[in-house]
């Protein structure tokens, strides 16, 4: 890994020491699930590289792929930088929610690991489970700030699941926000109805679930919305 900063610009990159990327391949690894056959091969979601692109993004960088000149593959990000900003200068959406408690129900291993990268810079105490039926235990064992429900999963979907967790009022004040691809207006009526705060559409995005963990941290939930 190296790192270089000049003229208020940081770069940094990083040299590949597997079997690289085909030329065929550079520009598409970078969408989101789109993998290499060896990518494929071991495993993952395809989702890497396409969460390193939105945090970029929002920090008005650029990231991109190329060889080095012994055929290896080398991938780097460039941003702009500058004095640090105070806390109370950052955007709402990046403000510190350090100590929230968030329950998180996601059948897929790929997309927990997702949320446990997007969420780590928040410092939340997170509890991932697998299903909806999970979620619902876990929150009649303990309580929550935040609960992010996918909408479909084996044993008892995110809709099932919402509706049993209101029926039982044990969410207590915590809002409950739909984690999904599936953000047409007769989806988004669907999991409202069921009883959800919100819904964070898929890819996730940074602005948005930070907003949403805001949001929480002030404790002011306000009316239902969509995120």
């Amino acid at each position: 890994m190296v790192a270089a900063s000049a003229d208020k610009q940081l770069r940094l990159e990083v040299i590949d020491g597997g079997p690289g990327v085909p030329e065929a391949d550079r520009e598409r690894i970078f969408e989101a699930f789109e993998q290499t056959d060896s990518g494929r091969a071991v495993g993952g979601a395809g989702l890497g590289l396409s969460i390193c692109v939105g945090n970029v993004r929002v920090l008005e960088g650029q990231i991109c792929s190329d060889r080095t000149d012994d055929g290896r593959s080398r991938f780097w990000f460039s941003c702009p930088v500058g004095d640090a900003a105070p806390a109370e200068n950052l955007p709402v959406a990046f403000a510190p929610v350090r100590g929230l408690r968030v329950l998180a129900a996601e059948d897929n291993a790929g997309n927990r690991r997702v949320l446990q990268v997007l969420l780590a810079p928040a410092a939340v105490e997170l509890t991932l489970v697998e299903n909806g039926l999970q979620a619902v235990e876990a929150l009649r064992a303990g309580r929550f700030d935040l609960i992010l429900m996918d909408a479909n999963m084996p044993v008892m979907d995110g809709p099932t699941a919402v509706r049993q967790i209101r029926a039982e009022n044990i969410a207590g004040v915590a809002a409950v926000h739909m984690l999904t691809a599936n953000v047409f207006a007769e989806d988004i009526e669907r999991y409202l109805a069921a009883g959800a705060d919100g819904v964070l559409g898929k890819p996730i995005q940074l602005p948005q679930l930070f907003a949403v963990l805001a949001e929480c941290h002030d404790a002011d939930l306000g009316p239902r919305r969509i995120v």
